[in-house]
């Protein structure tokens, strides 16, 4: 089944009655009701499709016969309208075509130029008809990883905690300083993160959730 959101195009594999999204293996148990179709995700909690023209699609975006795809090619890149009801994609009334999917595969018949087709790109809503598209095919053996690059900040040892008192760490200094020096903006921890700690196993537990969520492959 093809399954698109507004923030994802995927297929979902189905055995017995677990549905698997075939790039990140995400599980959740379905139930298929006339044209609706109701996925229960292990992570994420209960999602609804709604079936029209064999597309399974929860596009909440105030008219749920629209939605959009990043494009990039050798000479253009943008964001297109894509139509479920017309089944046709523009840009900017510039490019006009009609497409389709076959498997993870976006083909693009274009008014001007003719038959195109798109690789999907990541977890997203990212498809490239360039060359690059076709070392990513074998999404198992090539997929490329988002790796996330984190401060380590601070590594509890005795030399620091004689020196500087113990559970010392960048943050304590940080904090003292005033939110604006010199007329520039110190940054400040993100809200989502706040002034973490990384022997705080609870709190590497969160930063686990939060790259699941974000399909972070590691730090």
């Amino acid at each position: 089944m093809l399954l698109i959101t507004n923030e994802w195009i995927d297929i979902i594999d189905i055995n017995g009655k677990i549905a698997i999204r075939r790039t990140n293996g995400d599980k959740g148990t379905y139930d298929i009701i006339d044209n609706e179709l109701k996925i229960n995700w292990e992570k994420w909690g209960l999602e609804t499709f709604e079936k029209k023209k064999n597309i399974y699609y929860n596009c909440n975006n105030g008219n749920n016969n629209i939605f959009e795809i990043k494009l990039e090619s050798k000479y253009y890149n943008g964001i297109y309208i894509f139509d479920i009801n017309t089944e046709e994609v523009k840009y900017q009334n510039n490019f006009i075509g009609k497409y389709f999917f076959k498997e993870n595969n976006l083909y693009i018949i274009w008014k001007n130029k003719g038959l195109e087709i798109f690789k999907q790109l990541y977890y997203g809503k990212i498809f490239t008809s360039t060359s690059f598209g076709k070392i990513i095919q074998d999404t198992k053996k090539k997929e490329i990883k988002i790796i996330a690059i984190v401060f380590p900040q601070f590594h509890e040892i005795p030399e620091n905690n004689k020196f500087w008192g113990n559970g010392f760490t960048e943050w304590t200094l940080l904090k003292k300083i005033p939110r604006i020096v010199n007329n520039e903006i110190i940054k400040q921890p993100h809200e989502d993160i706040g002034y973490f700690n990384l022997n705080n196993y609870e709190h590497r537990k969160y930063m686990r959730i939060l790259a699941n969520k974000f399909n972070i492959y590691g730090f």
